[in-house]
């Protein structure tokens, strides 16, 4: 997908469904972007967390580091702090 107002400059979203890692919820869902050529190890990422009640609703979007700067790591997705 291109980013709007920045040719040249597309952008790769990697959006992992159900990650196992977080046992207790199996509804979790981990949203990330990054720009084209980021490694997942690379400090290059937006992220953010999907929250569900036991019914399945979304109840809750929730950003790493409460920010939604390009900064962080998506291999250490499960490890962070989401507001």
């Amino acid at each position: 997908m291109e980013a709007s107002g920045s040719p040249g400059a597309p952008l790769v979203l990697l959006a992992y469904i159900g990650d196992p890692t977080p046992a207790a919820d199996a509804n979790i869902e981990f949203i990330g972007w990054a720009l084209r050529g980021s490694q997942t190890s690379d400090p290059a990422w937006r992220i953010a967390r999907l929250f569900y009640d036991a019914s399945g609703n979304l109840v809750a979007i929730k950003w790493a580091n409460q920010d939604r700067y390009y900064v962080d790591v998506w291999d250490n997705r499960t490890g962070l702090t989401y507001a």
